[in-house]
């Protein structure tokens, strides 16, 4: 068993490591419970980047088995079965573990039958092809390895793109598309540091696709990249040597999508890019200031409105976030206030928009119609009567600044409820009238000390006018009887 510094355990099934490679095996934090996964070792603490069993874990005295008829089968310590490569009647003859951390299953003539590659969990090697309908999925937290919230897919359509999958019924909400507005490009830059390029090309090529004809995504050392129908030479890179430098990218819990290196030369991971806040700012990760929370330059606050009244407070919903004051009841007391600048992560996505709703005035009315909606946003270029409308019913983030690399203006309204004057409740007869509310008592506490206040200066002015006329008597009768002093000369007291 190998632990590293961080903690975490593995135990080597299968490897193929010098001093920087891959093992396939049983990886664990806690020593209690277990993943059985492809690992980077060397360059750092290890990585997991491939994994059979993230919702369900297994324990000591867990087995792995490799038949014929079943092909890799992982059974608990209780000989409940978790997961298997599902190969009945493929004639798996062995296992391996390719250079490029592929764990294969092959039949007896050498063709693979399944591999790791094909069934991506969170991550992506460097050489590993993406293809189009395939997902990465995150994890719950960074210590709980269920499927999470976030997932991100391929399609000719809307390249590489990512989404938040929130609440049970809700639709997927997009927040991130590597190519956003540009429908023709032969080759992009779309980070400063190059490490995320596309490649398209309007002609489609069928060697550049795999056996069914899909298109794929490659992260390659040195660059992410998205290939829509561009040649294989046009898609070609270097490689850089597998035992200096591994680097893959990974779909974390939080939704951000980075890249990774584990450098043997200076034995250590480093983050390379988070291409989600490279590409779009921080502020557009759905969940970064939680439930209805306003994210302006990363930090977060709550909406007020424009009357001065607080219709949120803070701690309310995921990730701290905001909560109404008073909930919505779906009557005609609902009222919409403005987020100045404000708009959403989603809007990038124009095929969420309700798409009978084009007119700013029309969305904002049908939010209130609608007891399910939590604010209406409107996407628009120019004309306010020619946009997008959104109207979600989980608010998440939002925004105050606009989108980088869009060009699209944006309006914000959240619903809240209308503030009620509410008439004081009568006193029954026969019993004692209630005290005062305490903003009268705190009236009467002002007046009642102002008046003290004036009556203490009155006596405090008497006081003093009779105590100066005391002395002013005191030194009359002083110089009555100094005049009689014999010998003191009379012209001293004229």
């Amino acid at each position: 068993m190998n632990v590293s510094d961080d903690g975490s355990r593995v135990r080597a099934v299968l490897s193929r490591k010098l001093s920087l490679g891959f093992v396939c095996g049983f990886y664990s934090i806690d020593n209690i419970s277990y993943l059985f996964s492809v690992i980077v070792i060397g360059g750092g603490n290890p990585s997991v980047v491939w994994s059979a069993n993230t919702d369900h874990l297994v324990h000591e005295n867990a087995t792995l088995l490799l038949t014929p008829q079943e092909g890799l089968v992982l059974r608990d310590s209780d000989g409940s079965q978790v997961w298997s490569t599902n190969t009945s009647g493929k004639s798996v003859a062995g296992m391996n573990m390719t250079a490029l951390g592929n764990l294969v299953l092959f039949n007896d003539k050498g063709v693979i039958v399944w591999q790791s590659f094909d069934h991506p969990t969170d991550a992506l090697l460097s050489g590993q092809r993406f293809y189009e309908g395939q997902k990465l999925i995150s994890s719950t937290s960074p210590t709980n390895w269920s499927q999470g919230l976030y997932y991100a897919t391929l399609t000719m359509d809307l390249g590489l793109t990512a989404f938040i999958r929130d609440g049970e019924g809700q639709k997927p909400q997009m927040y991130y598309q590597m190519e956003p507005n540009q429908s023709s490009i032969d080759q992009i830059s779309l980070t400063a540091t190059g490490h995320c390029r596309l490649l398209r090309n309007n002609q489609v090529n069928s060697s550049s696709r795999n056996r069914d004809g899909s298109n794929y995504a490659e992260l390659q050392t040195g660059g992410f990249l998205v290939n829509l129908g561009t040649t294989s030479s046009q898609a070609q890179q270097q490689q850089q040597p597998l035992d200096s430098v591994i680097e893959y990218v990974r779909l974390n819990s939080d939704g951000s999508l980075k890249l990774y290196r584990h450098d043997n030369s200076s034995r250590r991971l480093s983050e390379i890019v988070d291409m989600v806040s490279q590409d779009l700012g921080a502020c557009q990760y759905p969940r970064h200031c939680g439930d209805y929370g306003l994210c302006k330059a990363g930090k977060c606050s709550c909406p007020q409105g424009d009357d001065g009244i607080q219709y949120f407070q803070s701690g309310g919903g995921g990730g701290g976030g905001c909560s109404r004051i008073t909930p919505l009841s779906c009557k005609q007391q609902d009222q919409l206030i403005e987020v100045i600048n404000g708009t959403y992560f989603n809007v990038i996505d124009p095929t969420a928009a309700f798409q009978n709703i084009k007119n700013m005035e029309e969305c904002k009315q049908a939010c209130l119609r609608n007891c399910s909606c939590g604010a209406a946003f409107f996407r628009y270029d120019n004309n306010l009567s020619d946009g997008y409308c959104y109207m979600p019913s989980e608010v998440l983030s939002i925004r105050q600044d606009e989108i980088p690399n869009y060009s699209f203006k944006s309006a914000t309204y959240i619903k809240v409820e209308k503030p009620s004057k509410v008439a004081p409740n009568p006193v029954p007869e026969g019993r004692p009238a209630a005290p005062p509310p305490l903003r009268n008592r705190k009236r009467l506490i002002a007046i009642v000390s102002s008046g003290s206040a004036v009556f203490l200066v009155i006596l405090l002015s008497i006081f003093i006018f009779r105590k100066k006329l005391s002395n002013k008597t005191i030194i009359e009768d002083d110089q009555y009887y100094i005049r009689q002093v014999p010998g003191m000369p009379a012209e001293v007291f004229k």
